[in-house]
């Protein structure tokens, strides 16, 4: 599931915890409960509806599109990961035709990255650290380049970091 869902799942808990229905582990159970059952997403649908938005989409996710062209971005080195640049891989994705370079450039909503490892992941050389997908004309190679160059490598494992640092509150 990842760490996006554990900090979701972790501020979805403190939300109702607030609302007095539950000590926080009783809270974590409703929050996960709401994912598991899809309550939480036709929640979710229903507030899209409320704003006008098109609900299509949750409904039916063919609809999103994909990408054309997938290009994996290779580890150079074996080592433990401790930097991911994010930064130059928010130029990666641009590169990739996902933002927008000036007011006139069209976005290429089927562009983007995937992130296959984190902070603290061992790999070995050869091993996948992203997958970029794209639709439009670009040099994949040049990107994957500057994706991979985005990584920092190191033989000593990096200490353990909490996707949540602390409540305030």
């Amino acid at each position: 599931k990842g760490r996006l869902y554990d900090l979701c799942i972790e501020l979805a808990a403190d939300m109702i915890m607030m609302a007095g229905k539950g000590t926080k582990e009783e809270c974590v159970k409703l929050a996960e409960e709401a994912v598991s059952s899809g309550r939480a997403l036709d929640v979710f649908a229903r507030s899209i509806a409320g704003q006008g938005g098109d609900i299509s989409f949750i409904e039916n996710y063919d609809l999103l599109g994909k990408a054309t062209t997938e290009y994996e971005v290779i580890s150079p080195s074996d080592g433990y990961i401790t930097g991911i640049n994010s930064e130059e891989i928010g130029l990666v994705s641009l590169g990739l035709g996902a933002g927008r370079r000036t007011k006139e450039s069209v976005i290429d909503y089927t562009a983007g990255v995937i992130l296959e490892k984190e902070y603290g992941d061992f790999v070995k050389k050869g091993d996948k650290l992203f997958t970029l997908y794209t639709s439009g004309k670009c040099d994949l190679k040049a990107i994957a380049d500057k994706a991979a160059a985005a990584v920092t490598f190191s033989s000593v494992q990096p200490p353990h970091r909490d996707t949540v640092i602390k409540i305030v509150g």
